[in-house]
């Protein structure tokens, strides 16, 4: 702090010098007048600015002590109390960061879009009460194929961007993850750009699979936005999970 106000000192004096000096100058070397003003009005607002940090550093000193002599008059047998400042949220979103859905359901979601499809699936995972967002893509190939493997990694959201792109062994192993009725298991959120009734004619896809993705079935008809603006991500939640806690 003193050295802060030695240095504002120290710029207020230089200003002030500075524009002497100038006005002496001027008196051997006269300037056009335009060059003049414009160097004098350049000198007036250093010297203003410094002016002003010299002001603001009278106030603080004032306040320093205003603060000093409060606590000296406050009784020895007296603990004073601060109360930790608090960060409050807007209304609107109170409820939606209050509640953690405790989601139950393996999810195919549909859009046009893989980026869509991505959003949606991290703004149910964000709240959600899953420890982890992975793609599957992100696991080594081995694991992707061994049910104990994925079951270790606990209750993590399983994000596949497009159901097309799972090999059979893939797809067989991730339907025996979702026989498993625990919440302690990785939960599916699987995408797909093609729509449902063309995925079941795919010679790739494993029908009993897509069965069992299709229990929450959640199609994107409009820009993912629209649905967070309009308060839908909650219908969807609701459909996926118990009451949010």
């Amino acid at each position: 702090m003193k050295n802060n106000n030695e240095e504002q000192g120290r710029l207020l004096r230089s200003a002030e010098e500075l524009k002497a000096y100038f006005e002496e100058k001027l008196k051997s070397t006269p300037l056009p007048k335009e060059r003049t003003a414009s160097v004098r009005e350049a000198l007036e607002g250093l010297l203003a600015s410094a002016r002003e940090l010299e002001s603001d550093r009278d106030s603080l000193r004032l306040l320093e002590t205003q603060v000093s002599t409060m606590q000296e008059e406050v009784p020895s047998n007296v603990i004073p109390m601060r109360r930790p400042p608090q960060v409050r949220r807007p209304n609107a979103f109170a409820d939606v960061n209050d509640k953690r859905w405790i989601l139950r359901l393996d999810c195919l979601i549909e859009s046009k879009y893989i980026s869509e499809i991505h959003k949606m699936a991290m703004e149910l995972h964000s709240q959600s009460r899953r420890y982890a967002f992975m793609e599957l893509r992100d696991i080594d190939k081995k694991s992707r194929t061994s049910l104990p493997d994925l079951l270790a990694m606990g209750a993590i959201s399983l994000f596949v961007p497009c159901i097309l792109d799972l090999t059979a062994a893939e797809q067989d192993t991730l339907r025996q993850l979702m026989d498993i009725e625990s919440l302690q298991r990785p939960l599916l959120m699987v995408g797909s750009t093609v729509p449902f009734s063309q995925l079941r004619t795919e010679a790739g896809i494993n029908l009993e699979f897509l069965n069992l993705l299709s229990r929450a079935y959640i199609k994107l008809t409009k820009p993912f936005t629209e649905y967070k603006e309009q308060g839908l991500i909650h219908y969807f939640l609701d459909s996926l999970s118990e009451s949010p806690t």
